[in-house]
């Protein structure tokens, strides 16, 4: 599936491998065959994966333990655990770093730890009382962070006060900075920007600047040609743009400043004249 896709967005069924890509920043991004083939070592690293599971999860790793032959015999007997194993075996050999290939590793797991809760609650009735008492207390504690966040979810409550607070590790991210930015963007605007890959604020039309340029055809001018009405940076302000990825024209007179923040990561949004 992930090759079909690929092959839909990129026309290319093997992207990224392979891949020969110039940058806007005169750099080429290239791949091969020998890059992927090798160990996968951060397929390996638990800080990848483990803050996906429940502590009932772990639970279930430690009690495996228990008839550990017997469990060991059952899980081998089932063909879908040896499905999920080969998997496993296939992307430890291919250094891909994504999450989703993770999959073949997170379901040999989940087999491991359900069987080890499975024959604890068949054995020992009053395992089923703890288990009970572990299962109300986290739906309780979801119910209250999720009744909680539902007035920034209905639109009721100040949405940049508690986003920026969420998200003020993610500094890939656009939000709004106590609204430096969004009470200058309008519904009619267009707006090009580089550097920003998450959007949490952002209700207003933006494209990348990668999709607006090539390395062939790097002039401010494509901006407004292409109807592009300002310009967000994240990373520097315009001549820091210009000079990373070599545009020409940057004259003053093609554009104007219309809000910053600069601490660290430092924003810059600009009028196109």
């Amino acid at each position: 599936l992930w090759f079909i896709r690929s092959y839909i967005l990129t026309g290319d069924a093997l992207f990224p491998a392979f891949a020969y890509r110039p940058t806007l920043e005169n750099t080429v991004i290239q791949y091969g065959i020998s890059q992927y083939l090798g160990l996968n070592t951060s397929l390996l690293n638990p800080i990848n994966f483990i803050n996906v599971f429940s502590p009932l999860f772990f639970l279930g790793c430690v009690l495996i333990l228990y008839k550990l032959k017997e469990n060991i015999k059952e899980l081998i007997s089932l063909n879908i655990f040896k499905y999920f194993l080969i998997l496993f075996l296939f992307y430890i050999s291919v250094q891909y770093p994504y999450g989703r290939y993770l999959l073949g590793l997170y379901l040999l797991f989940i087999f491991i730890a359900s069987l080890g809760l499975s024959k604890i609650l068949n054995d020992f009735k009053i395992t089923k009382y703890i288990i009970n008492i572990f299962l109300a207390f986290f739906f309780l504690y979801y119910l209250i962070n999720s009744a909680l966040v539902l007035p920034y979810a209905f639109g009721s409550a100040d949405k940049n006060k508690y986003l920026t607070r969420i998200l003020s590790k993610d500094w890939s991210s656009y939000y709004d900075y106590s609204r430096k930015f969004d009470k200058y963007i309008s519904k009619k605007d267009y707006v090009a920007t580089y550097g920003i890959f998450g959007y949490y604020y952002a209700n207003f039309h933006y494209l990348d600047v990668n999709f607006v340029f090539d390395p062939k055809r790097k002039s401010f001018d494509i901006l407004k040609k292409n109807g592009f009405t300002k310009l967000f940076i994240k990373g520097g302000d315009i001549n820091y743009f210009c000079k990373k990825i070599s545009l020409k024209d940057c004259a003053s007179n093609h554009y104007s400043l219309v809000s910053s923040y600069t601490p660290f990561p430092r924003y810059y949004l600009y009028n196109i004249k």
